[in-house]
């Protein structure tokens, strides 16, 4: 054994971690220059940033079961961007995110309590922004065919004169298609909140959807928030390209919007220009997202969670043998980055902030 040892020069030994700083850079990505925000340190504890002037635009999308912390990333992101000067607004279900956004001295708004100005064309012309209405609305009270094109005239008509009970009056004639509809409408008749006054008061936000399990409800929530996000697109359109993003609007529980033909976040997505705004939308249904999604966004976050959950994401995200076990058997906070533009993933031990954890 001491000849066997004596026979190799030192310079032959070293320990498998020493290694690390060795190993070429196929296999170890560079460490990163700072960026606009911390998202996590990577597997040898570099820091790793997101820096929306690489990326091609500020759109995201965000999954996990439930459970993972893609709610506790959202909000400690979020914390992050207030701090940089970029706004903030959550599209809540439920008021999940309404004590973060109050601690942040934002404000939460019930749809219920302060139903907003879904008629406001918001950038679009008032014909484009009627034809969009009208699809949204029929979808998601299941109107279609002959009954569906009954709706265009009739929310042309409520645009134009700036009052929903015009649309309800015009419906009459046809009280199928009335009580369909009605139950969306009605509660939205009398507007308190116009979503351009609250861009401009530049005032972090949280909007809360519905109660939860009524279904008359659930309709509104999604129309609701439709309308609110291709305002969101229109207002933010007409201020030009903006290479920093200004607004950021998270959308929690994405999946089921993102199942509408005729919803606006594909389309945001879609827009290859930057307009100062980004959509990040959190699931913890992966499968739901369309595949176009996860190739349009200028960065995926995935969580850590079940096997068939990181199965579905392996499909989705073309994940190594190395991402998904990171995944699976990675501790809560555990995450693999994708960045458009970059070809490797990047596995992360997420930084969440302190202030974005809420005690249930």
């Amino acid at each position: 054994m001491r000849r066997l040892m004596s026979g190799l020069r030192p310079r032959s030994l070293a320990l498998a971690g020493d290694l690390i700083p060795l190993m070429p850079p196929s296999i170890v990505p560079p460490a990163e220059e700072e960026g606009d925000v911390l998202i996590g340190f990577d597997e040898y504890g570099r820091e790793v940033y997101l820096d929306f002037s690489k990326l091609p635009n500020a759109h995201s999308v965000i999954t996990g079961t439930t459970g993972s912390g893609k709610s506790t990333l959202a909000r400690s992101l979020a914390l992050s961007l207030v701090e940089r000067g970029i706004n903030v607004i959550f599209i809540d279900p439920h008021g999940e995110h309404a004590q973060f956004i109050e601690g942040l001295g934002g404000v939460t708004l019930s749809v219920e309590a302060t139903p907003p100005d879904v008629l406001d064309p918001a950038g679009f012309s008032p014909e484009d922004w009627s034809e969009l209405l009208s699809s949204i609305l029929a979808e998601v009270t299941g109107v279609g065919g002959f009954l569906g094109s009954m709706l265009r005239p009739a929310i042309r008509r409520a645009v134009e004169e700036g009052d929903l009970k015009a649309a309800l009056r015009a419906l009459a004639p046809a009280p199928g298609l009335l009580e369909a509809v009605r139950p969306v409408l009605e509660p939205l008749a009398k507007p308190k909140l116009r979503l351009e006054a609250l861009l401009e008061a530049g005032v972090p936000t949280c909007l809360v959807l519905r109660e939860r399990g009524r279904l008359a409800i659930e309709q509104r929530a999604k129309f609701v928030a439709c309308a609110l996000l291709a305002q969101v697109q229109g207002l933010m359109s007409t201020k030009g390209v903006k290479h920093r993003p200004e607004l950021i609007v998270v959308i929690d529980e994405a999946h089921k919007l993102l199942a509408l033909s005729s919803n606006p976040i594909l389309r945001a997505y879609q827009e290859t220009r930057k307009f100062g705004f980004g959509f990040w939308s959190l699931t913890q249904l992966p499968a739901l997202i369309p595949l176009e999604i996860y190739q349009l966004v200028g960065f995926s976050v995935f969580l850590g969670g079940t096997k068939e959950y990181v199965e579905e994401l392996s499909a989705l995200a073309f994940l190594t043998d190395t991402d998904r076990e990171w995944l699976l058997y990675g501790v809560r906070g555990y995450a693999v980055l994708v960045r458009q533009g970059d070809p490797r993933p990047r596995r992360v031990k997420l930084a969440i902030r302190k202030e974005a954890i809420i005690e249930q």
